[in-house]
């Protein structure tokens, strides 16, 4: 149960116990709960914000092994007190954010605040799962907010939540719905699917859509350069269409999520969310190509990724299979958009060119996949990744779409493996990807892509077709991104680290060892980075384009002969 009276959330979990089967990676789905056992674990969350922060009670109850091992949050939590069931203390021991209970006891509550940062700038370059908190507004997601049971983390838990009245013009919602003076759902999820859940509390709005695909919510926190009511209902829709494409026997309920806060405009993030995706964006970023296509990626991951997942699933090896889980899912959120006109054939041409500039001026382009695991967590080996994985996404369909003269194409493939992994329930092996593509396409010539686009990177063109009859090649040149400093170990250290001497930042007037107050460093070359420091006491605020050199590489525009309408007409007659 969900009540909001004056800023304070309060959330019931009644958990029931029993054994799930393993779900693929990051999907946080397991099978119910059958109806009518015994509840052998149970769980009360209670959110209130207060003046700097919000206050977190969470209450387990169980066996004593259930509640004795505890996982925190990500954010900093601070006054933890742990008690009984009847508020006296219990003794407990804390290693980083894991927490023990040294005490036997079958109930269990924590109590603890996340304070907001004294000085702390408003959100700029943070990802989407920040947490924000201010006078007014709250955004957290669970793995950063709540502390769990380690024993309920795969344990399926019926929920039921509702909302109370709110002033006019605030919203309560959270991953299980938006709605105010109602049960809004019911559901059994373990606790790994609340780490992935997203609470928002402030002014803004909601909207609800049904509509015989599926059932879906949205709110909206701050307000946004575009009509969200007109957006959330363009997103269900397409959520409809991507249950088409995968022939889904069930489109489960969804929440969509705009938070607005202080980044500036360029400066988005998307997140998938436990069934949802959270947008996290400035007040002056309009709903175009860029936003639309994060959007519609995340989208996807309810299928490829959650459901369908190709590759060693093994924690901690999951990034090697980024070429499918990221790069296949772009490009089927770029294709489906394009086919129901969501993406002009310039926007399509766009993204490609996109692609191709990430592989092309990338300062890893030489580097093998293999080298780039190794150095995953530098700046712009993801990007490259999954960009590669796209992109042989995008020769395969053309090769496929050639040989059986557009009877056939990539997206055969991929509904192929869904069904097999809705049939398995378990992650499929690259081996099983190879022989499925290998019904539509020469093996070898399957393996040679894989290779050329994948393993190696070396090839960073894709055939001239690819787009299809409304585009044409163009050699062109693409901007090489840099930063010109470390942006990780700055923001770390608080200061300035690592400047290339020739690179963009050092040309700005950036100096190592400058007091960093705040920055904004877009990931995009076509993006200001901005940077607020002191330097022997003074303010310096020191702006540029994080772009150094220049390389030439293949390109797509659509056809100076032909417009938007006749490409449409091309393409419906394909």
């Amino acid at each position: 149960m969900i009540r909001v009276r004056g800023g304070a959330w309060l959330l019931l979990v009644a958990a029931c116990g029993g054994a799930s089967p393993t779900p693929p990676p990051a999907t946080g789905a397991v099978a119910p709960a059958k109806r009518g056992e015994p509840s052998a674990r149970e769980m009360k969350l209670d959110l209130v914000q207060v003046e700097r922060g919000v206050r977190v009670r969470v209450e387990a109850t169980g066996s004593a092994g259930d509640v004795h091992a505890w996982q925190l949050g990500d954010d900093l939590a601070s006054r933890i007190d742990v008690l009984d069931a009847n508020d006296r203390p219990l003794a407990f021991r804390r290693q980083g954010q894991r927490l023990e209970i040294t005490a036997s006891a079958t109930t269990v509550v924590l109590r603890y605040e996340i304070l907001a940062k004294p000085g702390a700038p408003p959100a700029g370059d943070e990802d989407a799962r920040s947490t924000m908190i201010d006078e007014q507004r709250f955004r957290g997601v669970g793995d950063k907010i709540l502390a769990l049971p380690e024993a309920f983390e795969k344990v399926a838990v019926p929920i039921a939540f509702t909302q109370s009245s709110l002033p006019t013009g605030r919203i309560a919602a959270s991953s299980f719905g938006t709605g105010r003076d109602h049960v809004t759902q019911r559901l059994e999820l373990p606790g790994r699917s609340l780490r992935r859940s997203v609470f928002l509390f402030g002014p803004g709005g909601r909207a609800e859509l049904d509509a015989p695909e599926g059932h879906d919510e949205s709110a909206w926190l701050g307000y946004t350069a575009f009509d969200s009511r007109s957006v959330s209902a363009e997103i269900a829709g397409f959520r409809g269409v991507l249950h088409e494409y995968f022939k889904d026997i069930e489109l489960a309920p969804a929440t969509l999520f705009f938070s607005v806060d202080a980044r500036p405009r360029g400066g988005y993030r998307v997140a998938r969310a436990h069934s949802g995706v959270l947008v996290v964006l400035s007040g002056l970023d309009p709903f175009d190509a860029g936003l639309r296509l994060a959007v519609a990626h995340e989208l996807v991951h309810a299928w490829i990724g959650e459901r369908t997942w190709v590759g060693d699933a093994t924690p901690g090896k999951e990034i090697e299979s980024l070429w499918f889980q990221e790069g296949v899912a772009r490009w089927v959120a770029r294709e489906q958009l394009a086919r129901v006109g969501l993406l002009s054939f310039d926007e399509h041409a766009a993204e490609l060119n996109r692609l191709l500039a990430i592989v092309t001026a990338s300062r890893h382009a030489l580097r093998s996949n293999a080298e780039l695991l190794v150095d995953a967590q530098a700046s712009g080996v993801v990007p490259l990744l999954v960009a590669r994985g796209a992109l042989f996404a995008t020769a395969v369909d053309a090769r496929i779409r050639e040989r059986s003269r557009g009877a056939r194409s990539f997206d055969d493939v991929i509904r192929a493996l869904s069904r097999l992994a809705d049939e398995t329930h378990a992650p499929l092996p690259e081996a099983t990807f190879f022989e499925v593509l290998g019904h539509e396409i020469d093996a070898a010539q399957v393996r040679e892509d894989f290779d050329d686009y994948v393993i190696t990177g070396r090839k960073k063109r894709v055939p001239d077709a690819a787009l299809g009859p409304c585009f044409e090649t163009l050699e062109t040149t693409y901007e090489t991104y840099a930063a010109g400093f470390d942006v990780a170990a700055s923001r770390d250290a608080h200061a300035i680290r690592n400047v290339d001497p020739k690179g963009p930042a050092a040309a700005a007037g950036l100096r190592n060892g400058d007091v960093l107050d705040r920055m904004e460093v877009p990931d995009r070359v076509d993006r200001m980075v901005k940077i607020e420091v002191t330097r022997e006491g003074k303010p310096i605020v020191v702006t540029y384009r994080p772009v150094h050199g220049a390389r030439r590489g293949q390109g797509f525009r659509r056809k100076a002969s032909l417009t938007e309408e006749a490409c449409r007409k091309l393409a419906l007659r394909k």
